[in-house]
C-alpha cells in the first residue's frame, strides 16, 4: 500500500511547490508582472467591447427589420378585387413577407379609434373621407423596397398607385440600416484582428515573462537537472505563473467591462459566463503554448553551459 501511495504523495508535494514557486514568482518581477496582467487585460477587454458593439448592431438591424413596411397608397377609383389581385401579386415579389389592403372606410375606422373626434369634424364640415385606400407591404429589410418600387413601375397597375408619402422616412431607415450593417461588418474584421493579435501578442507576452523568471532562476534550473528532476516539474512552476496571468488578467478585465458596460451601455448579456470561461480556457492554452516555449530553451540547453 505504501508503495502506491508513495509516488502520489510526491507528486502532491511537487505540485504544492510549484503552484507556490509560481504564485511567488509574480512578486519577484512585480513591474514585469504588472505589465504583462495589463496587456492580457487591455487585448481581452477591447476583444469584449468590440463584441458587444457588434451584437448591438446587428440587434438594432433586427429590430429596425422586423419594423420595416411600405405603405402603398391607391387612388380612389381602384375597385376592391382589383386590390386584392395587386396584394397577390406583391406576395410573390421575393422579399415580401406580407401585404395587406386596407379601404379607405377602414383607414378612417382606425383614425377614429385614435381621434374620436374627427367624425363629426368631416360631417360637421361636409368633408368626404380624404384617407385613401392603401396597401401595407412587410418586407424583410428595406433593400427590398427598390423590388417593390420596380415591380410598380413595371406593371400594369402603375397607374392605380398613389404618391407614396412614405418613401422618405424609409429611404431614412435603409440609410441606418446600412450603417449598421457597416458598422457591424467593420466590428466582425476587428474582432478576427484582435483574436488574431492575441493570439500572437498573447503568446509573446506571457513568453517574455516567462523567459525573464527562468533567466533569473537559470542556476537553480541547472542543479534540479543536476539532481535528474524530471522535466515536467522543472517546467510545471513557469506554466502555473503564466495560468497565473491569464487568471488575474481575466477578473480584472471582467470587473472593468461591468464598469463600461454601465457608463456606455453596453450589453451586460454578451459578456455570459460561458464567454467568459471559454476566454479563459483559450488564455490558458496560450499560456500553456507560451511557458512551453519558453522553458524549453533552458530545459533543452547542455547543463556545462
Amino acid at each position: 500500500m505504501q508503495k502506491i501511495h508513495k509516488p502520489k504523495a510526491k507528486i502532491l508535494v511537487m505540485l504544492s511547490r510549484s503552484l507556490k514557486e509560481s504564485f511567488i514568482n509574480l512578486f519577484r518581477n512585480k513591474l514585469v508582472s504588472i505589465a504583462t496582467i495589463t496587456v492580457i487585460t487591455m487585448i481581452v477587454l477591447l476583444f469584449n467591447v468590440l463584441l458587444a458593439i457588434n451584437s448591438m448592431a446587428k440587434a438594432e438591424i433586427s429590430k429596425l427589420n422586423e419594423k420595416v413596411d411600405l405603405i402603398l397608397y391607391l387612388e380612389n377609383n381602384v375597385e376592391y378585387h382589383t386590390a386584392k389581385n395587386i396584394v397577390e401579386d406583391l406576395k410573390k415579389v421575393d422579399g415580401v413577407l406580407d401585404a395587406k389592403y386596407t379601404s379607405q372606410k377602414e383607414a378612417l375606422q382606425t383614425l377614429s379609434a385614435s381621434y374620436p373626434d374627427i367624425d363629426a369634424f368631416f360631417e360637421k364640415f361636409e368633408i368626404e373621407n380624404p384617407l385613401p385606400a392603401s396597401i401595407n407591404v412587410k418586407t424583410t429589410s428595406p433593400a427590398v423596397h427598390n423590388k417593390v418600387q420596380k415591380f410598380i413601375d413595371e406593371s400594369r397597375y402603375h397607374d392605380l398607385f398613389g404618391e407614396n408619402i412614405a418613401t422618405k422616412e424609409h429611404s431614412f431607415m435603409g440609410d441606418v440600416t446600412d450603417n449598421l450593417k457597416r458598422i457591424s461588418q467593420m466590428a466582425d474584421r476587428i474582432l478576427y484582428l484582435v483574436i488574431l493579435v492575441a493570439f500572437i501578442g498573447g503568446t509573446l507576452i506571457i513568453g517574455s515573462a516567462i523567459k525573464l523568471t527562468i533567466y533569473a532562476r537559470r542556476k537553480e534550473i541547472k542543479i534540479m537537472k543536476l539532481f535528474g528532476v524530471h522535466r515536467t516539474f522543472i517546467r510545471l512552476p513557469y506554466i502555473l505563473e503564466g495560468i497565473w496571468y491569464v487568471v488575474i488578467a481575466m477578473l480584472i478585465n471582467l470587473a472593468f467591462y461591468l464598469v463600461l458596460a454601465e457608463k456606455l451601455d453596453l450589453v451586460i448579456e454578451v459578456y455570459n459566463y460561458r464567454l467568459f470561461f471559454s476566454e479563459l480556457v483559450a488564455g490558458i492554452i496560450i499560456a500553456n503554448i507560451s511557458s512551453f516555449l519558453a522553458s524549453s530553451k533552458h530545459l533543452n540547453a547542455r547543463i556545462s553551459d
